[in-house]
């Protein structure tokens, strides 16, 4: 049995994916600059989905971290409301028939979260 230790959902039980905002890509707003972000593929949506990542500020000494979503479809930039808890470093899985992203790991300051183990009772 594998256990997450830790889930985060595009949002309420049925997760509204509309756009908050459509931008050009030619526009300025788009995703903040970033490391340690997740990337995962949206099929039915055919689309990137980027979440979480981290920013170093003050030269390292302290880091900035995400929850925001953004989808890109090749074409343009969409912010979606952010979810989650703010994660660097997390390994997402996409659910399509829930129409969900399921979150594993991550690190966020001082606390850093497990990966997926698997149990030994399989």
């Amino acid at each position: 049995m594998i256990t997450p230790l830790l889930l985060a959902s595009l949002g309420s039980a049925k997760p509204d994916l509309r756009p908050a905002m459509l931008h050009p890509l030619s526009d300025p707003l788009v995703p903040p600059r970033r490391a340690h972000h997740s990337l995962i593929y949206d099929r039915a949506g055919q689309r990137v989905i980027l979440t979480g990542g981290s920013t170093p500020l003050d030269g390292g000494q302290r880091f900035e971290f995400f929850n925001d979503l953004w989808t890109f479809d090749g074409t343009r930039w969409m912010q979606l409301a952010p979810s989650g808890a703010k994660l660097s470093g997390s390994t997402l899985a996409f659910v399509s028939e829930r129409n969900r992203i399921v979150a594993f790991g991550g690190y966020a300051g001082r606390l850093r979260l497990a990966p997926l183990r698997q149990d030994k009772r399989m």
